[in-house]
């Protein structure tokens, strides 16, 4: 039987093989033979020993010589005292001296590991052949830090100690020593932060260096170390610290009133608490840096992703990790989902190497579902607007609503939602409850985070919760002091309101008059335009009572057929610009208004009585138009040709673009995006908008900033631009961008979300209501 046990472990450990036989084997039907190895070793169920080189610090617990590892350990404080003496003292008294002890036996041997971890490890690795001599100092910083300074402090710590234990067998007192000691502990938060790494590089340099590992395993022999491993001596450090507390607190509990360990104790334990925290600290920093540092070892991407994720980014933190299950066909498949400061990023992991499933999800983009009946409820294009929200009042989510469980599979769905042109939906599911709201809470508690760190603006209400979506508001405008809305079903008036939350009280109807479009105040001329139902319409405000209605048929008509029109100075003129656009072509004219009425041929509507309006230019483009803008002399006109630049002397048209500019091919040669706006960034720099892309011109139409290009992350529909602002409007949310470092600095998540105005927007809530708000910078907290 002995034999066979020997025989199957050897042939376990591939020793030996098995052969044929034909006689007959008691208790066993196999032959064995040796291979071409030959065992060296010891079998522990046959010896008294480990290893026949054991020179008695020993782990078998058969081990003949383990007696005399028992005599070597230090005593207990009772077992070096005289009985006389102990009966003299307390039962609490003997516990708290052997506390004291313990504390001073175990320091002795702590600091004993720091000199033999200089000695038998530093040192050789600083002086002899077993790293490349120009790595060497670089190696031992990294892996051992500032431990000679742990040394150091802890040799005085010992010293003070055994000093006073000297003086007297019953110690009277050690809290004043560590109230002396703990205030030098700071070097071991540089020794906790820097041995996050360590292990990392020790591993990495036993994997491609051979001597390194003879050098290990020739230390792990030496008697002092008892065989121990490097790992373990860098560990002792943060050990240790750990330590004083409880070793102190055992101290401290038996220690009498009035006595002063009883005060000065816990102020070395404040102390070291410190210490140690500011240790988490910054261990949690390096952790992350290790974790990125490794991901971005083993991450297989494109630079485009990279940029994205920014792995490199010195202040790149990890929030939370781990495997989740994530939906692909009709599969479940595990992936690693990776919760960054910025962004959500899920990883498909495949032989030691991760790959993204998707886009890099910043968390401004990013919304959480969990209740599968949000996503049948809505169609594939309206996903992201379901359960929207934002900093909006009528918005607000709790951010933890009720999960869906799929209980075939035992496992809690969550749907990761990325808005935008380019997003998608993931369903990823955990194996809990708990983990499933984990998840949610972390990604909510850090989207809540950016929000307060990185925004910029606030909504400043205009009025929610009165005007119905069946009523819908289209536009907005200014008279002294009044508020006035243009909707589907005619013109309300809106009264100032005393409440900072909100800057109109009311609103009544103060004209009936059907689809409002569009609604414009010229104060200047006494003159309110409106666009009704495709009809411009001018009405004198001399007739204008906010206590009564204006009657619709006081108006005079402007023109009909009108898609839009524009109000705005250029030749030091003020221009109104009325837009006819079909599907082919866009017929544009231009008037300029004046003071007073008067009988006049050159007025555009002949009808009596007269339209301050004089026409000042007429002119035609061959495509149909969707934006028009003010310049300096010129007018600049959006069309499905570009932005076409019209001189308002000669009626001459040409591309605002320098279409031989190669920088601009990118938007030249393509026909499909649409341009939407045009801003002046500064005297000779033009920020251009279109519906996928931002970028900058010079006056001559040539990119000047070549590096810049915003890509949007929706389909905005309006721009607005609050310097150094650039406030895009898609209709599922407001994306606000720096124009001069291109930060997406805030995203305000609303549902079928327009502008009325410039800075002025209104949405849809989940109330059936509209809310109409303003953007306005961020009031600072006092």
């Amino acid at each position: 039987m002995v034999c066979l046990l020997v025989a199957r472990t050897l042939f376990n450990q591939s020793f030996i093989v098995p052969v044929g036989h034909t006689g007959r084997l008691r208790d066993d039907k196999m032959l064995y033979g040796f291979g071409t190895s030959v065992p060296n070793g010891v079998l522990t169920l046959l010896a008294d020993c480990y290893a026949s080189t054991c020179q008695g610090d020993c782990y078998s617990i058969t081990c003949p010589r383990r007696i005399h590892q028992f005599s070597k350990r230090p005593q207990s404080w009772i077992e070096t005292v005289d009985e006389r003496l102990l009966d003299t003292l307390s039962d609490a008294e003997k516990t708290r001296q052997n506390a004291i002890h313990e504390i001073i036996a175990t320091e002795q041997e702590f600091v004993q590991d720091l000199y033999n971890t200089i000695q038998l490890f530093v040192n050789p690795l600083l002086s002899e052949q077993i790293l490349e001599p120009h790595r060497r100092q670089e190696f031992v910083e990294s892996v051992f830090s500032n431990v000679a300074e742990l040394h150091k402090v802890n040799q005085q710590l010992s010293s003070l100690l055994l000093e006073r234990q000297r003086e007297s067998q019953v110690v009277r007192q050690v809290g004043d020593i560590f109230l002396q000691i703990a205030p030098l502990f700071g070097p071991y938060i540089e020794y906790g932060k820097k041995q996050v790494f360590a292990k990392s590089i020790v591993d990495e340099e036993r994997s491609r260096n051979p001597e390194f590992v003879k050098f290990l395993d020739s230390r792990q022999r030496l008697q002092e170390l008892r065989k121990l491993t490097l790992e373990t001596f860098l560990t002792k450090p943060s050990t240790r610290l750990g330590r004083y507390g409880p070793l102190l607190s055992a101290v401290l509990k038996k220690t009498p009133d009035n006595h002063p360990d009883k005060e000065n104790i816990p102020k070395a334990l404040t102390i070291i608490d410190q210490v140690l925290q500011k240790i988490n600290v910054e261990v949690g920093k390096e952790s992350d840096r290790l974790t990125i540092h490794q991901l971005d070892q083993k991450l297989v991407a494109t630079d485009e992703e990279r940029a994205e994720l920014g792995l490199r980014n010195p202040f790149r933190k990890v929030i939370r990790k781990g495997p989740v299950l994530m939906k692909k066909g009709a599969q479940d498949v595990e992936v690693e989902v990776y919760l960054f400061d910025h962004c959500l990023a899920i990883f498909r992991k495949k032989d030691g190497q991760y790959k993204l499933v998707k886009k890099p999800i910043p968390l401004e983009l990013l919304e959480t579902q969990q209740d599968k009946t949000q996503l049948k409820s809505v169609s594939s294009e309206d996903l992201h607007r379901a359960n929207s929200t934002g900093n909006q009042p009528p918005l607000q989510r709790t951010g933890v609503v009720k999960s869906y469980t799929m209980s075939s599979l035992n496992t809690f769905t969550v749907f990761v939602v990325h808005l935008g042109r380019q997003g998608t939906t993931h369903m990823l599911s955990t194996r809990s409850e708990a983990e499933r709201l984990s998840w949610v809470q972390a990604v909510e508690k850090q989207k809540a985070q950016i929000v307060a760190e990185k925004s910029k603006f606030e909504q400043v209400t205009i009025v929610s919760n009165i005007f119905p979506i069946n009523n819908k508001v289209n536009s907005s405008t200014v008279y002294k002091t009044w508020a006035i809305l243009g909707t589907d079903t005619g013109l309300f008036l809106g009264l100032p309101s005393d409440q900072g939350s909100i800057l109109y009280k009311s609103f009544a109807k103060f004209m009936d008059i059907p689809t409002v479009s569009q609604v414009e105040i010229l104060e200047k001329y006494h003159m309110l335009l409106v666009l009704s139902a495709g009809t411009l319409f001018y009405f004198s405000l001399s007739d204008f009572d906010p206590i009564k209605k204006m009657d619709a048929k006081n108006g005079r008509k402007v023109s009909s057929g009108v898609s839009f029109f524009k109000q705005g100075t250029s030749r030091d003129m003020n221009l109104i610009a009325v837009v006819k656009s079909s599907t082919i072509e866009t017929k544009v004219k231009v008037f300029e208004p004046f003071e007073g009425k008067h009988q006049s041929k050159s007025l555009f509507s002949i009808n009596t009585p007269t339209v301050p309006l004089r026409l000042f230019k007429e002119f035609y483009i061959p495509s149909p138009s969707s934006s028009i803008h003010f310049l300096k002399a010129r007018l600049c006109v959006g069309c499905t040709r570009g932005f076409q630049l019209v001189d308002l002397e000669s009626l001459t048209t040409q591309d605002l673009l320098d279409v031989e500019d190669p920088l601009l091919e990118f938007v030249v040669k393509r026909d499909a995006v649409n341009p939407i706006s045009i801003f002046r960034i500064s005297e000779s720099n033009f920020l251009i908008c279109y519906n996928e892309y931002g970028f900058f011109i010079d006056k001559a139409g040539k990119r000047s900033r070549p590096d810049a290009l915003i890509q949007w992350s929706g389909s905005p529909t309006s721009f607005s631009y609050v310097p150094p602002y650039i406030i895009a409007v898609d209709p599922q949310f407001i994306e606000i961008r720096n124009v001069d470092t291109l930060e997406l600095v805030q995203v305000i998540q609303g549902l079928k979300l327009r502008s009325i105005r410039e800075n002025e927007m209104v949405m849809d809530t989940q109330r059936h209501f509209q809310h109409v708000f303003r953007l306005g910078f961020k009031r600072q907290s006092t």
